[in-house]
């Protein structure tokens, strides 16, 4: 009996050092934050053409969030709907699970 009891006793502080090395890791290793600033952009129209760029060119960003027509060769996107989201990611597409693009448009 006094075997299980201490057998028992060592798994408890184990746990709790466990639990407590835990902690301090979590404490320890990530970086320290701060807020963000508060950062204001001047909207113009460089900016926004800057932005279409590199959405739809370097960064291809409405590649996913923008439909395709299948119907058509090369299933090209829908441009009417550019960045409205929708596109389906499944196991059609071999990808494991079921995703749907967001809407990257603004909302008004």
């Amino acid at each position: 009996m006094r075997i299980l009891v201490r057998i028992a006793l060592v798994v408890i502080v184990l746990f709790v050092v466990v639990i407590i090395g835990g902690i301090v890791f979590v404490n320890t290793s990530f970086p320290k934050v701060s807020a963000p600033q508060d950062i204001r952009v001047e909207i113009t129209q460089e900016r926004i053409d800057r932005g279409r760029y590199l959405a739809n060119h370097v960064c291809a960003c409405m590649d996913c969030h923008t439909e395709r027509d299948f119907s058509l060769y090369a299933a090209p996107p829908k441009w009417d709907e550019l960045g409205s989201g929708g596109e389906v990611f499944d196991e059609k597409m071999n990808f494991p699970g079921y995703f749907t693009s967001k809407n990257l448009t603004p909302y008004s």
